[in-house]
């Protein structure tokens, strides 16, 4: 899935490039610099930058709850 990324997202039909841009956001991150050094990603960095801080809480909250679910082997 991760070499996926390394191909423009325009060579992927509309539907693939709709489910890795927003579901899984892998074509965002890896075709934004791109889409932004070439003046046509502006909405995809508000995007971008409007759903870091909600990934970094729900991800902050997961890592809380495992931690405290975890039990040692030992």
């Amino acid at each position: 899935m991760v070499s996926l990324a390394g191909r423009p997202k325009q060579i992927f039909p509309r539907v693939i490039q709709q489910l890795f841009t927003w579901i899984i956001p892998l074509l965002l991150v890896s075709n934004l610099p791109v889409d932004w050094l070439l003046r046509r990603g502006k909405s995809l960095l508000i995007y971008l930058l409007a759903f870091l801080p909600i990934l970094y809480w729900i991800s902050a909250k997961f890592w809380q709850w495992g931690l405290r679910r975890y039990s040692s082997a030992n």
